[in-house]
């Protein structure tokens, strides 16, 4: 049968069909339609071609729609800026960025008049093909050519703005809305705020949304959802516990899980976890099923058991979730497992683990055994390690960069660097491609000289691989040299660092150079980095100020390193550099500087520990001040409660013998040796 092409009946029908309405075309029938129109040489009927371009756009059929456009430039006929607008929502929807942009020149070239519609389009195709500052451009072209943008320009604009954390341009936009008089409802007002929640800015948000509710305009679930994230990145408790008082006056929105989910991450990330369980607590009593926890609720609650260290909460969740008959998917498998990893607590995510894999058939990924091995890492257990690696082995699991990286670290951390090394290489074998942090995580097993070449390799494939520099992975390699015995080289790199790499040193890689001219007694390097230090007029952190402590310590003389600690603000410091300076002392032999600044921690009310009297003993000993030796030891237990080891019973020993009181020494050591005696009897009955 011949399809009759006059465009009096087909542009009317395409035009309510193209509109949704009831009447329906099948596809072939619409081919069929094109086809007579090529066969008859109808091509001047451009409207009949237009709607045709509509209805394949609106069924997502973008091949024949692209084909029916270059049948119209062949013609030299110009389609409309609605089907402009179609297509290009077409390349949004496709993520395909070249014919976006070819449209965008073909508007250009026919000098097509922008309209709002038009420029939305082309907003969104770019949105959508990641390129953001092409959206930011045609906002400024619609403001240069007075072109109106509407709510959903606006609400685009935000979107984007909040993905690109601009602020700049996010106070224009909020301005420019306010200005333009167009009437604002509850969408918009959730775009701007959310564009501030994502940009930082918590309190310009907190304000707007004042203004919402000034306005008389109701927040939705999606205005506090966004809302209270922002409270848990910033930790602010006092606004978060504002939007749940105001969620309480809106018992509906009290309905909604995400915005329960909102308010339990919420006190979980301030450190109210009591607070979120009541959250829970309430979700669980609610008689409506859109309150009820999900999923997400318990993955939030575990992450915030974890990163709260509450093993009793984490644990009594965890029997709920059985007793609850949740189904837990992988995401909440590793949820639940990286909770006892974050409290250190291996063997129940262990045995977590065995029990997920039994009787919820979950089948371990990369991410459940990273978390475990990070886990054994730093709790420094490679024989558990190990086993976790040999099972990854015996299950056929793909090895992928993340998981390569988290066996290195835990055998470097485990002092175990020829693993670390062993991972390495096989990683290179599968082809799989190191990143920074495999590099950091590799290099910081390197200690002593016998691993020098391995680091100097390592050191040189950074460079071949041009893997990017940061300051974290240049420490790790200067610091690599050091340990490795090479100060020459870790100060060559760190000398020619700005030049070679554009990085400047922050306190840890001052740090790492004063290490060294400490061990190697470069006193005049050492010094003229401390005064690099204070020309940098940054605030020295605890490891730098011990660094500094140790360097004069180790090659200056004592009254260098009595001065630079006169000029710290002690009221400031913690136990670790006051114990470091006792070591100073004890290094020095100089007793009654000790015991002065000892009385000064006591006068200070700062808690001395093991390490503080195994320093200050030495100090007094090492010169000669016998009573106040014996006056220390007699405090340690007394006084402050803290059990003697060898170490301060040496001490005595050293100080008795210095005083040529021998037979009190002799006496002592028989004495220590009979009580171990006694201990072991004691231990192995």
């Amino acid at each position: 049968m011949e399809i009759e092409t006059d465009s009096s009946i087909w542009v009317p029908l395409l035009t309510a069909i193209n509109r949704q309405s009831e009447i329906k075309l099948d596809d072939k029938i619409a081919y069929n339609l094109l086809v007579a129109i090529k066969t008859k040489g109808d091509e001047t009927n451009t409207n009949v071609l237009n709607s045709l371009i509509v209805f394949f756009c609106n069924s997502q059929n973008y091949g024949p729609a692209f084909g029916i456009l270059e049948i119209m430039y062949k013609m030299n006929v110009s389609p409309t800026d609605s089907v402009f607008s179609r297509l290009l929502n077409g390349c949004g929807d496709m993520e395909n960025l070249k014919k976006g942009k070819e449209l965008h020149e073909q508007i250009k070239s026919r000098n097509l008049k922008m309209t709002t519609f038009l420029c939305n389009s082309l907003i969104f195709m770019y949105s959508k093909c990641n390129e953001n500052l092409e959206c930011i451009k045609i906002w400024k072209q619609m403001n240069d050519e007075n072109i109106e943008l509407d709510r959903y320009t606006y609400v685009q604009l935000a979107t984007i703005i909040s993905e690109e954390k601009d602020i700049i341009n996010g106070r224009k936009l909020a301005e420019q809305v306010f200005q333009s008089g167009n009437t604002m409802n509850v969408i918009l007002f959730t775009a701007l705020i959310n564009m501030f929640c994502k940009c930082g800015e918590l309190d310009e948000a907190m304000n707007l949304f004042d203004t919402m509710q000034k306005s008389k305009i109701l927040p939705n679930e999606f205005t506090y959802t966004c809302l209270l994230k922002a409270c848990s990145v910033r930790g602010d408790l006092e606004k978060g516990k504002f939007l749940h008082e105001n969620l309480k006056k809106s018992n509906k929105l009290l309905t909604h899980v995400n915005v329960l989910n909102s308010l339990i991450l919420m006190y979980s990330k301030c450190n109210k976890l009591n607070s979120a369980f009541e959250i829970f607590e309430y979700m669980e009593n609610s008689d409506k099923e859109s309150s009820k926890p999900n999923q997400m609720t318990y993955s939030i609650l575990l992450n915030g058991c974890g990163e709260n260290k509450n093993l009793d909460l984490g644990k009594e969740l965890h029997l709920k979730l059985i007793q609850n008959k949740i189904q837990i998917n992988i995401i909440l498998a590793s949820t639940l497992i990286k909770m006892y990893c974050d409290l250190e607590n291996i063997n129940d995510a262990l045995k977590a683990l065995e029990y997920l894999t039994k009787f919820e058939n979950i089948i371990p990924n990369q991410t459940i055994f990273s978390t475990l091995i990070n886990c054994c890492g730093d709790l420094k257990d490679r024989l558990t390690g190990r086993k976790l690696h040999d099972k990854i082995i015996e299950s056929n699991l793909e090895m992928n960069s993340i998981l390569a990286t988290s066996l290195i670290s835990m055998y470097s951390k485990s002092g175990v660097p020829k693993m670390a090394l062993e991972v390495f290489h096989n990683m290179l074998e599968k082809n799989l491609q190191p990143n920074q942090a495999t590099f950091v995580n590799l290099l910081s097993g390197f200690i002593g000289r016998e691993y020098l070449e391995e680091g100097r390799k390592i050191h040189r494939m950074i460079i071949e691989k041009n893997i990017d520099w940061n300051i974290i992975l240049f420490n790790s390699v200067i610091n690599m040299y050091s340990q490795c015995g090479s100060f020459i080289e870790c100060f060559s790199n760190f000398t020619r660092m700005n030049e070679l790499y554009n990085l400047t040193p922050n306190n840890f890689t001052f740090s790492i150079i004063l290490n060294g001219c400490g061990e190697y007694c470069a006193y005049e390097t050492g010094k003229s980095i401390h005064l690099r230090v204070i020309k940098n007029g940054e605030r020295m952190d605890d490891l730098l100020i011990t660094s500094l402590i140790n360097m004069y310590a180790k090659c200056g003389t004592f009254q260098d390193c009595l001065n630079f600690f006169n000029s710290l603000i002690i009221d400031q410091l913690p136990n670790s550099c006051w114990n470091h300076f006792l070591n100073a002392c004890a290094l020095h032999g100089e007793g009654l500087e000790a015991s002065k600044v000892f009385n000064l921690m006591e006068k200070k009310r700062i808690q001395p520990d093991g390490v503080t009297f195994v320093s200050l003993l030495t100090a007094c000993a090492r010169s000669g001040m016998i009573d106040k030796v014996l006056e220390y030891f007699e405090e340690m237990e007394k006084k402050y409660k803290i059990k003697r080891t060898i170490s301060h019973y040496t001490c005595i020993v050293d100080a008795l013998i210095c005083c040529g009181e021998y037979k009190e020494a002799e006496h002592l050591v028989y004495e220590i040796i009979s009580q171990n005696e006694h201990k072991n009897n004691n231990n192995n009955n």
